[in-house]
């Protein structure tokens, strides 16, 4: 078994992603836990830096919003969609 270390995003939200990542990486974590951005700006940027500072992501859902249970549902798929679209972009820089 490999364990991986990863550092939640959670009480960083206010530092930039490099940052964050930078900060991640010094400290000796494998990855982080945090949301997939919602700016397409900000996730190519979280793509190549976890990349570039070879680091994995949990990408966690609390983003979806919805005053009925359709327009929550959509909202979800929606950040579930980010979320896969974000680890499909990282598999292909890997090859």
């Amino acid at each position: 078994m490999n364990l991986k270390i990863l550092c939640p995003q959670w009480g960083s939200e206010h530092l930039a992603i490099e940052v964050f990542l930078e900060k991640v990486k010094r400290a000796g974590y494998n990855g982080v836990d945090m949301p997939v951005p919602a700016n397409k700006n900000d996730r190519r940027q979280l793509t190549r830096l976890l990349k570039d500072y070879q680091l994995i992501m949990v990408s966690h859902q609390h983003q979806a919003k919805g005053e009925t249970f359709y327009s929550f549902c959509k909202s979800f798929e929606y950040y579930l969609e980010l979320s896969f679209s974000r680890m499909v972009s990282l598999f292909k820089m890997t090859f």
